[in-house]
């Protein structure tokens, strides 16, 4: 739904409220006092904004309710239906937010474990010479877990050592190659 047609939705749900509320009282009746307080008002005004053509101002808006003897709040209150629209709208939201947040994150975890894996070749070139792709690989994943058990923080030698663990699994998959680096992307064949 485009904001269009909910502003639309609104200017209806209030028409509806408005006709409801005015009860036997008539358009012109409402017309007249709305002019009688400066709101260039007609018969015809009433009837588009029952409608839901023309939207209600809120100084137009205090004024009628108080022609109606109700709350603001009784004129442009919402159905439950608005409520429910409006809570799976902000729902929605929320998850679209946290949706774009995962993915931004994710991007920048591909992007640092790239680097880091990068750094590492870069800081242990003797292990490209192995001519044995499984021992190469198995003396990178112990040196990572080595790495990693020279944190001071517990978390972080944890996260080292579930990282080593992970890129054993990936390289048993197939996914990744000898260096870490996924199968075809940025570094693979440096």
């Amino acid at each position: 739904m485009t904001d269009d047609d909910e502003q639309k939705r609104r200017n209806q749900q209030i028409g509806r409220n408005l006709q409801k509320l005015r009860g036997e009282r008539s358009q012109q009746r409402v017309a007249d006092y709305m002019r009688d307080c400066k709101h260039k008002w007609s018969q015809s005004t009433v009837w588009s904004v029952e409608k839901g053509d023309r939207p209600l101002r809120l100084t137009e808006a205090k004024d009628l309710a108080a022609f109606l003897e109700v709350q603001l709040g009784d004129l442009l209150d919402l159905t439950e239906e608005d409520i429910a629209d409006q809570k799976i709208r902000r729902a929605v939201d929320e998850l679209n937010w946290k949706l774009e947040t995962a993915i931004s994150a994710h991007g920048d975890y591909l992007f640092s474990r790239e680097m880091f894996m990068k750094m590492f070749w870069d800081e242990y070139p003797e292990l490209l010479d192995e001519e044995d792709d499984d021992r190469a690989f198995d003396e990178f994943v112990k040196r990572a877990h080595l790495t990693s058990a020279h944190f001071d923080d517990d978390w972080l030698r944890k996260q080292g050592e579930g990282y080593a663990q992970q890129l054993r699994e990936s390289y048993e998959r197939g996914e990744i190659d000898r260096k870490g680096f996924k199968k075809g992307a940025w570094g693979a064949n440096d």
